[in-house]
């Protein structure tokens, strides 16, 4: 599981989308607290 804040997530966006295909759990946080977490579309 990788953990980042927004900030860091608009920098590496790409980065985690390819772990978040990859089977990775992704979540984004916002004032310390995780608010999304990436996980691939599944058609």
């Amino acid at each position: 599981m990788q953990i980042t804040n927004i900030s860091e997530a608009k920098a590496s966006l790409s980065k985690l989308v390819e772990k978040a295909l990859q089977g990775e759990e992704v979540i984004i946080g916002k004032a310390g607290k995780p608010v999304v977490k990436l996980i691939p579309y599944d058609l």
